[in-house]
């Protein structure tokens, strides 16, 4: 998540909503939905600009994520100095703070995990052939589109 921009796109979503909050302008959810837009929005970002015209690459994936966490970060930072009298509650919040939190927020976290993971089993076949490397994965990606009992 950190290679890719995901983590730089849920904590810029995630002080968005701080700073919302602290505006007096609730958002459903509060601080992890804002979390997951953000990191949800990097990820379909890194994925637009990795898409070239050969398709997905490891390279343009990477580059992509470098490009887009760099920008999270810097968004972050505009962020952070906008948001002054919301600074202290987002650094907390990025560095793990859980203090005043009840069982709603863990409500929440819950419900962010359950639609990540929703959105991960229909391909865990797919991310595990990926454990084999990128080249391994296309060939029996070939070999099985390839194969009678896939028709």
């Amino acid at each position: 998540p950190y290679v890719i921009g995901i983590a730089s796109g849920g904590a810029l979503g995630a002080a968005v909503a701080l700073t919302l909050m602290g505006s007096g302008i609730a958002m459903a959810g509060g601080v992890p939905l804002g979390a997951m837009i953000g990191a949800l929005a990097a990820g379909l970002l890194v994925y637009r600009v990795a898409l070239g015209a050969s398709g997905l690459t490891t390279a343009g994936v990477l580059l992509a994520g470098l490009a887009v966490g760099l920008s999270c970060s810097a968004a972050l930072s505009g962020v952070l100095i906008a948001a002054e009298e919301h600074a202290g509650d987002i650094v907390g919040w990025l560095m793990g703070n859980l203090g005043g939190n009840g069982w709603r927020e863990v409500g929440w976290v819950g419900f962010c995990t359950v639609v990540g993971l929703a959105m991960l089993l229909p391909r865990i076949r797919d991310l595990d052939v990926l454990l084999l490397g990128e080249e391994s994965a296309q060939a029996i990606r070939l070999t099985v589109a390839g194969s009678p009992a896939a028709a």
